[in-house]
């Protein structure tokens, strides 16, 4: 399982360096801008997961019901659709 830190490494950012970033405010319209998407969503906590926009499961749920809103988001894809993973 990969963890925040080996996203950061992936990324080859250095603790310091993403400490830096932030605080220069570079992720400021990001996280505002999450901010407000939630807000409109109606989301008031953590975790919550959103799924191509239409789909969301919240808090700590079973994996059952995130198989479901794969198995639903996936069939309502285009014929054609490709996913990239980085």
């Amino acid at each position: 399982m990969r963890c925040w830190w080996d996203w950061l490494k992936r990324l080859a950012w250095t603790a310091l360096e993403y400490g830096q970033h932030w605080q220069a405010g570079e992720f400021a319209d990001a996280v505002e801008a999450d901010i407000e998407h939630a807000q409109r969503l109606d989301i008031t906590g953590v975790a919550f997961f959103e799924f191509n926009g239409k789909y969301g499961v919240s808090g700590a749920q079973p994996v059952e019901a995130f198989l479901e809103v794969l198995h639903r988001t996936w069939a309502e894809l285009p014929d054609r659709a490709v996913i990239t993973i980085p």
